[in-house]
């Protein structure tokens, strides 16, 4: 019989030291549903007023999207180019030049932006630079009617410029709608600004050139990256290595006529 109290104690023992838990350690002094409540989070509303507890919420960068109409030819892509407004770049139709050749060829040659010399004549690869560049592909019989010239970037930047990734990113894809349209065989990049925007790689100029690669947004189209005509002005070192991708875009073009 002197058992039932015994249980009773006990039982009353463990339910205050439950108490004791919610009330000091969980600081929950009080039932109001099915499920503990924290009361010092708890949201709670009288007859008369709501108290709303706006949520957290970070601020999150918005990225804007590019919303761009593909253009059907050429020319409407250049009128869109010249209607392109960005903060990144400092264009105006002075600064502008777009490209030169044949746009119905297989090969398409791409540099990192206009020059100065480009800018007074209009057309891409002029100068001395563009001197040189005829002169090397004059070796193995392709001239600026057998190819397209254009960059990766529209407008003139001052000598020594580095482009930044906020740049290229803002006109690369008028450079992929080029390629499109133009659709040629053969991309070959002049410089490590323009292999760079196209294959998107972390090795340098000098370890991606002397090889094809193939253009990510269509394999069938293949790059060939080579060294810039201005940079074997001041680095004549590297002509040796450019005579060889020289050879070696003959050899591609030669293998492509033979089997048309």
């Amino acid at each position: 019989m002197n058992s039932t109290p015994m249980s009773n104690n006990m039982i009353a023992k463990k339910c205050a030291n439950l108490l004791h838990f919610y009330d000091e350690i969980l600081q929950i002094n009080e039932i109001i549903t099915s499920i503990p409540q924290n009361k010092k989070n708890y949201t709670f509303q009288s007859k008369k007023e709501i108290i709303h507890i706006e949520p957290i919420v970070d601020h999150v960068k918005l990225i804007p999207v590019k919303v761009l109409n593909p253009a059907q030819n050429i020319d409407e892509l250049k009128k869109q180019l010249l209607q392109f407004k960005e903060n990144s770049f400092e264009k105006s139709e002075t600064t502008f030049v777009f490209g030169d050749g044949n746009p119905n060829a297989d090969l398409l040659i791409l540099g990192d932006a206009p020059s100065f010399d480009d800018v007074q004549l209009g057309k891409p690869f002029m100068g001395i630079v563009g001197q040189l560049l005829d002169r090397m592909l004059g070796f193995i019989s392709v001239t600026r009617a057998h190819c397209f010239m254009s960059n990766v970037t529209f407008w003139h930047k001052p000598q020594n410029h580095q482009f930044s990734a906020q740049e290229i990113e803002d006109v690369i894809h008028f450079v992929h709608q080029m390629i499109k349209l133009i659709n040629p065989k053969i991309i070959v990049t002049l410089g490590a600004t323009a292999t760079n925007a196209l294959l998107n790689k972390p090795q340098g100029i000098t370890q991606l050139r002397g090889k094809f690669h193939p253009y990510p947004m269509n394999p069938d189209i293949m790059i060939l990256p080579s060294f810039h005509p201005s940079s074997l002005l001041t680095s004549p070192q590297n002509k040796q290595l450019s005579w060889r991708d020289l050879l070696l875009l003959k050899s591609k073009i030669f293998e492509m006529e033979s089997s048309k």
